[in-house]
């Protein structure tokens, strides 16, 4: 609560922040800071804090609806220190959102702007991209292409990148399936056998948000450590 800010964001996709997409976010005005500071969880979840209006020497690539996604700006408007890593968790809102053939374009779109501002902003900062994993289900099953997409799109971005600062974290193979989602009520045997379907199927709870976060903490200390 009284640490530096996180600046994630549940609900949005990579075009909540590049501004692509515009019905979920605002901007946060120039001035506006400490009002945005003292807002509430529920209010700065449709604020966009990287977002500065567009000006003319604006490369026209990093321009979205008029807006421009500025790490610096963002940085200095708020008086933050540099950091060391920054870590990229987005995809699964923009399967919620969007269908190929235009989700596949947006992850690239999402990640060229996003990672390229922000070495922009500060050249050798480390990004690590991960992905949550998903369950088994039969609703995730059916968008199941719709991950590969995202996935592929991501191993292609990082490839194609091959920059020592640009990483990506296969988190969604180093958790379970299986387990780690919400469940019914379901029914108890006499054995303590549980069978119940899962009541989310798309949130981790605590046994994957565990798993996940081992694997996020390991790549901060490798960074902290000159080792990613």
């Amino acid at each position: 609560m009284t640490g530096p800010l996180g600046e994630g964001r549940e609900g949005w996709e990579f075009g909540d922040f590049t501004y692509a997409v515009t019905d979920r976010v605002s901007i946060v005005t120039p001035g506006d800071e400490a009002t945005y500071l003292a807002s509430d969880k529920a209010t700065k979840q449709t604020k966009n804090p990287f977002l500065r209006v567009a000006a003319g020497g604006d490369d026209p690539s990093v321009v979205r609806n008029g807006n421009v996604f500025d790490f610096d700006f963002y940085l200095d408007r708020f008086t933050l220190a540099d950091p060391h890593v920054v870590f990229i968790g987005l995809g699964t809102n923009d399967i919620r959102d969007l269908n190929s053939p235009d989700l596949g374009p947006a992850i690239t779109d999402g990640l060229t702007i996003m990672c390229g501002q922000i070495q922009a902003a500060r050249p050798g900062t480390k990004i690590v991209i991960w992905f949550p994993p998903v369950s088994r289900s039969s609703d995730r099953d059916t968008v199941w292409s719709e991950y590969v997409e995202v996935l592929s799109r991501q191993i292609k971005f990082v490839r194609e990148q091959a920059d020592v600062d640009i990483r990506l974290l296969p988190t969604w193979a180093m958790a379970s399936q299986e387990v780690g989602f919400a469940l019914d009520t379901g029914s108890t045997s006499d054995l303590g056998i549980q069978t119940a379907s899962l009541s989310d199927t798309v949130h981790l709870s605590s046994f994957n948000i565990a798993r996940v976060s081992e694997v996020l903490a390991a790549a901060a200390a490798a960074v902290a450590q000159g080792a990613l």
